[in-house]
């Protein structure tokens, strides 16, 4: 799946139930060679990594979802 920059992406239930962590963002730019996105963490939740807060993250697309409900 593709994730265009600007778009609010969280990670999916299967990532949650291996890591007990979601994570919730934004596209920075899509790497088709990784089938990877760059995304910045912008909210965990569950087991958190402090050092990745707000911080620029290369992450699996088979990961993630569109956010379902759009944070405040």
């Amino acid at each position: 799946m593709r994730f265009a920059p600007g778009t609010k992406v969280e990670t999916n239930d299967s990532y949650y139930e291996m890591f007990k962590r979601r994570v919730k963002g934004e596209v920075i730019n899509f790497n088709p060679l990784l089938d990877a996105v760059t995304m910045k963490w912008e909210h965990q939740e569950g087991i958190i990594i402090p050092e990745q807060q707000d911080e620029h993250v290369l992450m699996k697309t088979e990961d993630l979802q569109t956010q379902k409900q759009l944070m405040v």
